[in-house]
């Protein structure tokens, strides 16, 4: 008895550890996007998901010089297979690379919801 215990906890806590990398993986979008390029339809949705969403394990909290506290994706941008991606949202404070100042040339990917008060405009840097 004592050793199918054993082996039913050793299952279980294996079948934990599995769900969590799963759900890890699915958050991490340089992972669940593979090498191949992606489309616009996946850019967009990995992005808004960090943009949209309370920041995920994956997206903490950054505590800028000033004392303000910005996602880190909102900073650093998200990395979607091989390239980095940023937002900046119409009506909200922003901090992405364009916004600060640091770079006045991107590309820009997608607007989702244009001319509404959740205009997003999703980009890359040149």
């Amino acid at each position: 008895m004592a050793g199918r215990s054993a082996v039913g906890y050793s299952f279980g806590m294996g079948a934990v550890a599995l769900l969590a990398c799963v759900f890890v993986l699915a958050w991490h979008p340089a992972v669940a996007s593979g090498t191949a390029a992606p489309s616009t339809s996946e850019v967009v949705r990995l992005v808004a998901r960090y943009a949209m969403g309370d920041p995920p394990a994956a997206d903490p909290l950054l505590m800028l010089d000033n004392g303000v506290q910005v996602k880190r994706s909102h900073w650093e941008g998200v990395m979607v297979g091989a390239q980095r991606y940023y937002y900046r949202l119409r009506e909200s404070m922003n901090f992405d690379p364009v916004s600060r100042g640091v770079n006045e040339d991107p590309e820009v990917v997608a607007v989702v919801n244009a001319g509404t008060y959740a205009e997003m405009e999703i980009y890359w840097l040149k």
